[in-house]
């Protein structure tokens, strides 16, 4: 199974960033409880600053591709990146799931 982390990076450092996807990380494993996993995430919003949302969406859903899963963090709503993700998962069919 493929899946695709969806947490919100903006105003992060870079070391945060890579903090919350290792703790995001485990948290996906353990809840899924499947036994091949493949995770995959946007990392470099952060260093990225000043695209336009087109940018952003081109970006995830070429991530996303044959993703089977989307995975938000609880609060990817104060995100805007995250509700980028939200919107590629939606026009891609790609099944979501809610932390």
């Amino acid at each position: 199974m493929k899946v695709f982390l969806s947490l919100g990076k903006s105003n992060k450092t870079n070391e945060e960033i890579i903090e919350d996807l290792k703790n995001f990380s485990s948290v996906v494993i353990e809840v899924l409880k499947e036994e091949e996993i493949k995770l995959v995430s946007n990392k470099n919003y952060y260093e990225e600053e000043g695209k336009d949302d087109d940018y952003y969406m081109k970006k995830s859903m070429n991530i996303m591709d044959g993703c089977d899963l989307v995975v938000f963090h609880p609060d990817f709503e104060n995100y805007r990146e995250c509700l980028l993700d939200e919107r590629v998962a939606d026009l891609q069919g790609i099944n979501k799931f809610y932390l």
